[in-house]
């Protein structure tokens, strides 16, 4: 508007008439769709400049769509989102040909969270003449979806106060503490976690009737969708990780605390922030029961106008609850921490001029053991520690002891070499539990324990780091466990490699095959993936999910047709790679690690792969396969009908050998089930 009337001025100033002037803008009618991840939306310009199409977002929730006709008329149309999508995923797509009514462009964008929508934009009103939906489009599976949102802060207005941008601030200011629950309210884990802390904010009143400890604490509720820049002001996310931001009037930025299943152990949690963040002690005597008891960090000061003990105070706010924090006024004393039951202090020597930030790493990283045993309410500590955090699996189901052992005395020499750097944790399995988690380290094949490796944080989507002891470091793991100084001379290498970038990142692969010859299907798995960036020889590859339907026998099918292969292309290897069960780098391969399609390749020395392009249902037959097969490799003396007959063959013979399996095993389960029938009819109890 502003700018209309600056051009308006203009055009009066110099005498122009101001229709003329202005260029013609156009908000243009728009379709939109969407699916559980995604938001669709199509508009129709007439005549459309190709050249001059684009979208852009000046933030997550604010999508903007600018084009051009070819008379140069503009067409502009802006939408405030009802959430957030994810900026970089945004794409225009052109169609190649215009129909009747213009020439469709298609915007598609990630949802920040993948749910339904209840809507498009904040106030649908101001579109209803241009917006329709696409219903061709739409994933009709969405069905309800979030449709039983339901009122939260109404229900529990006595004991809860509503937070936006325009109170928080002016609350917090006349509270003692605000603990704020930033919530998406179509989330069904927030709704987990909204009765507990509902119940926590009555019992929390409750006690400020009676304790004076207890008063002006404030229990509020921040909608994040409605309140989306205070909630990415906050750095909200709804993830699993749940938990409640904690609002001070003394502290600049809110603490953080986890949630809780019981309210009493969320108002426990919650207690820490009541009492001073710092105690002030007279004499040296007074620290004595303090240390014996908890974690102490302890710093004198001149006076409690020194502006270093502000600093102290800072990093004893942001870290209220993970240890105790004691200062002392008249002579100055270096901080020190002294982890509970150690006989000698950290003493820090560290900036000051940095607001504190080295301190508060600092502290954190030595108020932690130097190894601890894994818990999950350990996440939180670990996720706020922020460092490579490095982890030794053992086997608890082992009875040889003495292998666990020697794994925990080398990583309590290795540790402290690392303090500040890395943090180290024990992990402990029963049987076979780690395989999953070994299997992002590619540690799993084979899964042997003790196991190592580091994450380059404790979040499930951090990069991992792999130790594998192969035969060139010791014979086997056990050995290399039982040498401690081999052990921490290779170990102490990974671990500065891994804090260099030198050492590779690890990515889930199968287990090698190691007998593979011509005639047999080449079983290639990530950590032989060079068998299929360069391979030795002519390569025809089958990319495929091990969970599609039939896999089984579509493995075999393949078997099958290396096998028949090997006698009419005895020059030609036939390699098959899972891309469920191992790492596909992107860009390499067009597929979604979850698509149930199967593709086809034919790689030769040093060259790029050419797809095989099937244009009919479902996968390709074996005859065009062997087609395809000849055509690329230049076979021309190969006799497709008989390799199709001899293939046909030996199919036969394992489909009948199959089927008589299956049918044994029908027949014995019919025999076993009768004979339970026969005994229960009886009377008598059936021994199975």
């Amino acid at each position: 508007v502003l700018r209309r009337h600056a051009w308006l001025a203009l055009c009066v100033l110099y005498g122009q008439e101001a229709t003329d002037a202005i260029p013609k803008v156009t908000v243009p009618r728009f379709q939109w769709a969407q699916s559980r991840e995604f938001i669709f939306l199509s508009v129709k310009v007439k005549d459309l400049d190709t050249n001059k199409v684009g979208a852009t977002t000046s933030t997550p929730g604010d999508l903007r769509f600018e084009a051009a006709n070819a008379a140069g008329e503009a067409f502009v149309l802006e939408l405030p989102l009802r959430e957030d999508i994810v900026s970089s995923s945004l794409h225009v797509e052109v169609a190649t040909k215009p129909d009747k009514k213009g020439t469709s462009v298609l915007l598609k964008a990630r949802k920040r969270y993948a749910h339904r929508w209840d809507r498009l934009v904040v106030d649908p009103k101001r579109f209803a003449a241009i917006m329709e939906r696409d219903w061709t489009r739409e994933d009709r599976t969405l069905g309800s979806e979030g449709e039983d949102e339901v009122p939260y802060i109404e229900e529990y207005s006595k004991v809860m106060t509503a937070l936006s941008s325009v109170n928080l601030a002016s609350i917090v200011a006349k509270s003692k503490v605000v603990i704020a629950n930033v919530r998406y309210p179509w989330c069904p884990i927030c709704r987990r976690e909204d009765e507990t802390f509902a119940k926590a904010a009555k019992l929390a009143k409750q006690r400020g009737r009676k304790e004076a400890l207890w008063k002006g604490v404030v229990f509020g509720v921040i909608d994040a969708r409605e309140e989306r820049l205070l909630a990415r002001s906050l750095n909200a996310a709804c993830d699993q990780n749940c938990g409640y931001k904690v609002f001070m009037p003394s502290d600049d930025e809110p603490a953080e605390i986890s949630a809780h299943l019981r309210e009493a152990a969320l108002l426990e949690d919650l207690h820490r922030f009541l009492v001073p963040a710092v105690q002030v002690i007279a004499t040296m005597a007074d620290l004595e029961p303090i240390q014996s008891n908890s974690t102490t960090c302890y710093a004198g000061f001149a006076s409690a106008a020194s502006p270093r003990y502000a600093i102290f105070k800072r990093a004893a706010s942001q870290l209220r609850g993970e240890l105790v924090f004691a200062a002392s006024f008249g002579d100055e004393h270096a901080v020190q921490l002294w982890p509970m039951q150690n006989s000698s202090p950290y003493t820090y020597e560290g900036i000051w001029a940095d607001n504190g930030a080295e301190l508060i790493k600092w502290i954190r990283s030595r108020a932690m053991p130097l190894v601890q045993v894994w818990a999950p309410d350990l996440f939180a500590a670990y996720l706020r520690l922020n460092l490579p955090v490095a982890m030794v699996w053992i086997n608890t189901d082992d009875r040889n002891t003495t292998i666990a052992l020697a794994a925990r005395s080398v990583l309590q020499i290795l540790a402290p070499r690392f303090l500040g750097r890395i943090a180290f944790i024990e992990k402990q399995t029963h049987g076979h539990f780690a395989w999953a988690e070994l299997r992002e380290y590619a540690l799993n094949a084979p899964e042997v324990y003790p196991a190592f490796g580091i994450a380059s944080n404790i979040s499930s989507n951090s990069v991992k780091f792999g130790f594998e002891v192969t035969g060139d470091i010791a014979p086997s793991v056990q050995q290399f466990w039982s040498d401690s100084d081999r052990a921490l001379n290779f170990l102490e290498g990974f671990c500065n490699d891994v804090l260099a970038g030198s050492w590779p990142e690890a990515h889930p692969t199968g287990i090698p095959q190691t007998n593979w010859t011509i005639g047999m299907a080449k079983r290639i798995t990530w950590r032989t993936y060079t068998d299929l960036k360069h391979p030795k020889q002519p390569l025809l590859l089958e990319m495929y999910n091990k969970h599609r339907a039939e896999n089984g026998w579509r493995i075999h099918t393949t078997v099958q047709l290396a096998k028949v292969l090997a006698v009419h292309a005895p020059g030609i290897a036939v390699g098959m790679y899972d891309f469920q069960d191992n790492f596909l780098p992107p860009g390499d391969f067009p597929f979604e690690r979850h698509s149930m399609e199967t593709q086809w390749y034919f790689i030769k020395q040093e060259q790029d792969p050419v797809k095989f392009v099937w244009k009919g249902e479902g996968d390709p037959s074996v005859k065009a396969i062997v087609r395809f097969l000849k055509t690329q490799a230049e076979l021309q003396s190969l006799d497709v009908s008989k390799v199709l007959a001899e293939h046909k063959e030996q199919m036969e013979v394992t489909d009948k050998t199959r089927v008589k399996s299956q049918q044994e095993e029908e027949l014995a389960r019919w025999k076993e089930e009768a004979s339970v029938a026969g005994a229960q009819h009886r009377g008598h109890k059936p021994e199975l």
